[in-house]
């Protein structure tokens, strides 16, 4: 009997940068209102980069270039643009109790960010994905 393997096909969610920028904005604000004083930001390769740097310039938090000091600092923010699994954040931040945060996190989430704007179950192309979207989706389905 030959065996069926079944793939959840997300519904594709395309991100203009102004949508991105409001979210990035919802993120930075919710991080500010927790009233935690982070000392400095790490952005996951690659998605978590482009939302460091938003988040730097909004909140006025420097960037750490080394994921390796998170492990030395817990006033350190660790942030992805999407946390599907939460397995990447909670490897870089979550073992040793860092907060992280994400643009998205995708229901069914196993590790939680510390800070989200928004959960989604589609699959989010981000502004900064557009050109690879296409191979991504097809290393992802098949």
């Amino acid at each position: 009997m030959e065996s069926v393997v079944q793939k959840t096909v997300r519904q594709m969610s395309f991100l203009t940068w102004d949508e991105y920028t409001l979210l990035v904005e919802e993120l930075a604000e919710k991080i500010k209102n927790s009233g935690r004083g982070y000392k400095a930001l790490v952005g996951i390769p690659r998605g978590g980069l482009v939302l460091a740097v938003m988040i730097s310039h909004i909140l006025d938090i420097p960037l750490a270039y080394d994921s390796r000091v998170a492990g030395q600092n817990k006033e350190i923010l660790v942030v992805d643009d999407i946390a599907d699994s939460g397995s990447t954040c909670y490897e870089v931040a979550g073992k040793c109790g860092i907060d992280t945060a994400a643009v998205y996190k995708y229901v069914g989430c196993k590790v939680e960010p510390t800070y989200f704007a928004r959960s989604t179950v589609d699959w989010i192309v981000f502004p900064y994905e557009r050109n690879g979207a296409s191979d991504t989706v097809s290393k992802a389905l098949f």
